[in-house]
C-alpha cells in the first residue's frame, strides 16, 4: 500500500486499539447529495442547457449576497429559488447546482435540517455526472451535520421503514449513516468518470486542503478522504462495531489485495475500518497507474 495511505491507516487502527478513541480531521468542506444515482425528482427529458437564459446571474447572486448580509433571509431564499428555477428551465447546469446549495443552505437557516433535505430530494438534479457528484456529497455532509448538531435526540429513536416522505425526526443514528454512506458511495462509483479533474472544479463549495501541488488534488482523492473522514468518526459507529476493532486483521487492513478490500463495499455490515482500508487501497493503486 501506498506510504501515505499505510500511514494513514495504520494511525487509525493504532489510536482505535490503544485509546479507544476517532480520528479528529478537519469538518467536511461544505454540505455536500442522495444516495440513488438517478437524480431525486429528475425526469425523462430534463433540460440539458441547451436553452438560453435572459438571467444574468452575476447581478441576481449578488443581490442574494446582499439580502444574506443584511439577515433577509426569507427574501434571499425568494430570490435564490428565481435563480433556480431559471437554471432549470434553460438547463445551466452550473447555474442549478449552485442554486440547488444556496437555497438548501438557506432553508437550513430558515426552517431547519428537516425542510432542507426534504427540498434538497425533491427539487429535480441536473444530470451530468459532475454536477450531480457534488449535490450527492452535499446532501451526504447535511445529513453528518444534523447527526452532528441533534445526535442527543437521535439516540433515542428507534428504527422506521424509509418509505414516503422524508421525515429526519423519525430516522435513527443507523439509518442517517446508511443514507449518508450510500450517498458516499453512489458518488464513488462515478470517480472514473471525473476523478482526475482538479479540486478546483469544486473550488467553490470545498475548502481546499493547504498540501503542495499534486498531493491529494484530483476529485478522487476529495472523494475518497471525504468519505474516509465519515468511516472514522468512532461516535457514528454501532456498539458491534466498536468491540469488533480488536478483532479485524491487521495484515489484511494495511497490505490486503485492494479487490478483497472492496469486496461488500455497499454493506452497512461492512466495519468502516474494511471500507477505509479498500477506498485507501484503491485511491492508491490508481496513483500508481497515474505515475
Amino acid at each position: 500500500m501506498h506510504p501515505t495511505s499505510k500511514s494513514f491507516l495504520l494511525s487509525t487502527v493504532f489510536l482505535l486499539l490503544t485509546l479507544g478513541l476517532g480520528l479528529s480531521l478537519a469538518a467536511a468542506r461544505s454540505p455536500v447529495g442522495r444516495s440513488p444515482v438517478q437524480s431525486p425528482g429528475q425526469e425523462e427529458g430534463s433540460p440539458t442547457g441547451t436553452e438560453e437564459s435572459t438571467m444574468d446571474y452575476e447581478t441576481a447572486w449578488r443581490e442574494v449576497e446582499e439580502l444574506v448580509a443584511d439577515q433577509r433571509l426569507e427574501a434571499a431564499f425568494t430570490k435564490a429559488s428565481e435563480i433556480l428555477a431559471a437554471a432549470q428551465e434553460a438547463g445551466l447546469e452550473e447555474e442549478w447546482t449552485r442554486g440547488l446549495i444556496e437555497c438548501v443552505t438557506l432553508r437550513l437557516a430558515l426552517h431547519g435540517f428537516e425542510e432542507a433535505v426534504r427540498f434538497l430530494r425533491d427539487e429535480p438534479w441536473p444530470s451530468s455526472s459532475i454536477h450531480h457528484s457534488l449535490l450527492q456529497l452535499f446532501y451526504a455532509n447535511t445529513l453528518a451535520a444534523y447527526l452532528r448538531a441533534y445526535s442527543w435526540e437521535i439516540e433515542g429513536r428507534e428504527r422506521v421503514a424509509l418509505e414516503g416522505d422524508v421525515d429526519l425526526k423519525k430516522w435513527t443514528k443507523r439509518q442517517i449513516v446508511e443514507e449518508a454512506n450510500d450517498a458516499f458511495l453512489s458518488v464513488w462509483k462515478l470517480r472514473e468518470e471525473w476523478g482526475t479533474e482538479p479540486i478546483g472544479a469544486w473550488g467553490a463549495y470545498l475548502e481546499q486542503n493547504n498540501y503542495p501541488p499534486r498531493i491529494r488534488s484530483t476529485l478522487r482523492d476529495v472523494v475518497t478522504y471525504l468519505w474516509v473522514e465519515m468511516l472514522n468518526n468512532t461516535t457514528y459507529w454501532s456498539v458491534s462495531e466498536h468491540s469488533q476493532v480488536y478483532r479485524l486483521p491487521l495484515d489484511e487492513l494495511l497490505e490486503g489485495d485492494p479487490t478483497a478490500l472492496l469486496e461488500g463495499l455497499g454493506s452497512p455490515d461492512r466495519h468502516p475500518l474494511l471500507v477505509t482500508a479498500g477506498l485507501l487501497a484503491d485511491l492508491e493503486a490508481w496513483h500508481m497507474d497515474e505515475t
